[in-house]
């Protein structure tokens, strides 16, 4: 069973407000406007909430349609972070990165646990997702969180196993490491 129908199978009235998703096709310009009406979310309105399932089929739908498709999702997750409002006192990488899991659930209802982050040292962290939005979509999310607070040092943000992004498994760990 794919990821996020393994996903959608537990939490199947996972709720996501338009404002999370506005961000994301904001990035792609009209590119998504087909998608967005073929999927029930035109107009999209940032208070209201959609089924988290509307999403996910219009992510996978432009996953598989469009083509560039993983510059095009990494440099969708780059931009929500790009866009995003931020607290003041998100001030490091270590506070970002551990603040994932609370974005995710500031912006879903209903839609169990996506992101865990391990500090190794101070210039690595194993980052984790198990959430059904494609996994190139949520590496940008983390290489924009690493770009936007590693300050003038350069980093990586690799898979842990390349092989994982592709495949059906649940849980993909990113590894950051600052130099």
């Amino acid at each position: 069973m794919a990821r996020k129908d393994t996903f959608m199978a537990k939490y199947p009235n996972a709720k996501m407000i338009g404002a999370g998703m506005l961000s994301i096709f904001e990035a792609m310009g009209e590119t998504a406007k087909p998608y967005l009406v073929k999927h029930g979310l035109d107009p999209l309105e940032a208070e209201k909430r959609y089924a988290l399932q509307q999403y996910i089929d219009t992510l996978y739908d432009i996953l598989e349609n469009e083509p560039n498709v993983m510059s095009n999702m990494v440099g969708i997750g780059i931009y929500i972070v790009d866009t995003a409002h931020l607290p003041p006192d998100m001030d490091t990488l270590e506070k970002a990165l551990n603040s994932l899991e609370v974005i995710w659930q500031m912006h879903t209802q209903n839609a169990g646990q996506n992101w865990d982050c391990n500090k190794v040292d101070d210039s690595t962290f194993l980052v984790t997702n198990q959430g059904p939005i494609p996994p190139d979509v949520e590496y940008g999310v983390v290489y924009g969180f690493v770009r936007k607070f590693a300050g003038h040092r350069s980093f990586t943000v690799e898979y842990e196993d390349i092989n994982m992004r592709n495949g059906d498994t649940q849980l993909i760990t990113f590894i950051v490491s600052l130099k």
